[in-house]
């Protein structure tokens, strides 16, 4: 399976997927491409620095005018083509997509630094601004399939962190971003290796996640054994 990672920013849930991917934790999956919208992002630099090749498609035109939505997807579209991708992994990228939603329909998953459906809509820092405003007392992130909604999709992974009394915005954002970059990685696998089957309950489709037959455990070996420290933890 060929994938993509589209990033807007700092790239380091990109840089999480792109190391589980080169030092074969994630198999059967190759990363083939890095698109973004900021030429200038971080994730540009981490991707360079890791050999991943990287694609920059912006809203503007050369001459400097605004393309519309349709033209900016469809030129996503046409990369993505290019490179033969089949799966999309969204990691702090931030455009709503529509065109390319239905190019590659429950092919295309986002991480989303809340416990959704809590704090959905919002983005990087707002969301933590927001759990310390309301005096959450645990926090999260959720790994979800995209549809046409903003973070409605069909919730695969989520997993829970503790908020501290001291925490500020910036430690809130570490806190989720270290659960962000071991579940990201985690979830590709899940797609790739057919582990995950949407049903409709309730009125709407749901993810299920099947981590029988030893699957987690195995991960979690190849984790320690590829790692090392960093694939430590729950």
């Amino acid at each position: 399976m060929k994938f993509a990672v589209l990033a807007s920013g700092e790239g380091t849930v990109f840089e999480s997927i792109a190391l589980y991917a080169k030092r074969g934790v994630i198999r059967g999956a190759d990363l083939v491409l890095l698109l973004t919208n900021k030429p200038a992002s971080g994730a540009v630099g981490r991707a360079k620095a890791l050999g991943v090749e990287t694609a920059v498609v912006t809203t503007k035109r050369p001459d400097g005018t605004k393309k519309g939505k349709e033209e900016f997807e469809e030129e996503i579209i046409e990369v993505l083509r290019g490179y033969g991708v089949e799966f999309c992994f969204l990691a702090g990228w931030n455009k709503v997509l529509d065109l390319v939603v239905d190019e590659y329909p429950y092919r295309i998953m986002n991480t989303h630094p809340s416990l959704l459906p809590a704090f959905a809509g919002l983005y990087g820092l707002e969301v933590h601004r927001a759990v310390l405003e309301r005096g959450c007392k645990v926090t999260g992130c959720t790994i979800h399939f995209v549809d046409k909604g903003v973070d409605t999709g069909p919730i695969v992974l989520q997993k829970a962190v503790e908020v501290s009394d001291d925490d500020t915005v910036e430690s809130l954002a570490e806190k989720v971003k270290a659960l962000e970059r071991r579940l990201a990685p985690m979830a590709i696998q899940l797609y790739r290796d057919g582990r995950i089957s949407l049903v409709e309950r309730f009125g709407r489709l749901t993810a299920r996640v099947d981590l029988s037959g030893g699957w987690l455990e195995e991960w979690k070996r190849r984790e320690r054994e590829l790692l090392g420290s960093q694939g430590e933890g729950e």
